[in-house]
């Protein structure tokens, strides 16, 4: 998705300006940085793991990427999921795993 730049309405003052282009610009920002949030946790085998969003509103959905250091083959579940954040779980991995959860 892609943003425009509101119209301009005309300011007299200069100073004025620049302040409204800058708090313009610095909306802008803040927007996209709080589109999505990555986050890399460990999950130790067999503990369950809340893990909060970071975005500041509630979550649409998440992503995790593929178990890192695991030691034989297990699975990563989801205990609980809230507005805010998620709660997971790995067993059977043998051993504290690392994932990358994507919020959106």
């Amino acid at each position: 998705m892609t943003y425009r730049d509101p119209p301009r309405v005309p300011v007299a003052d200069q100073v004025t300006q620049q302040a409204i282009d800058e708090v313009r610009r610095a909306l802008m920002e803040l927007s996209r940085d709080v589109r999505s949030r990555d986050a890399t946790i460990t999950l130790p085998d067999g503990v369950p793991v809340k893990v909060a969003s970071g975005l500041g509103r509630p979550m649409l959905n998440y992503s995790i990427s593929a178990p890192i250091g695991a030691v034989s083959v297990g699975m990563v579940s989801e205990l609980s999921r809230t507005g805010d954040g998620v709660t997971l779980q790995a067993d059977g991995f043998g051993a504290t795993v690392s994932v990358s959860v994507n919020f959106r």
